[in-house]
């Protein structure tokens, strides 16, 4: 008896993603913690002195977090359990964009700091 083998397709699951289709658990802690393993090399072995490195790194983690709001605030609206957690992901992503906006625009010294 042979095993089908689940084949690993990233735009379905980007799709799924997108479109709130997978679990409110697994998109919020599975990109949240994607998002914080990504941008913790450039946080922690960066200089600051390399102002360009961390100026492109918080803006592509702005466009990251924008990404992980939108999909957690999808599948928050189809998630039936506790009422709780779906606005506890919703308030704790879009707390992550206005950071990271803020941040992208202090590294792109568009306000003073």
């Amino acid at each position: 008896m042979k095993l089908k083998e689940k084949k690993f397709n990233i735009k379905e699951i980007v799709i799924n993603l997108w479109d709130g289709e997978i679990t409110l658990w697994k998109t919020y802690w599975g990109l949240v913690l994607r998002g914080v393993i990504l941008s913790l090399p450039v946080e922690l072995l960066v200089p600051e002195e390399r102002y360009a490195i961390h100026s492109f790194s918080n803006i592509l983690y702005l466009i990251f977090s924008i990404f992980v709001l939108i999909c957690v605030w999808r599948s928050a609206n189809k998630y039936q359990g506790k009422k709780i957690w779906r606005l506890l992901a919703k308030f704790s992503c879009t707390f992550e964009v206005v950071f990271s906006f803020y941040y992208a625009l202090v590294y792109g010294n568009l306000i003073g700091s």
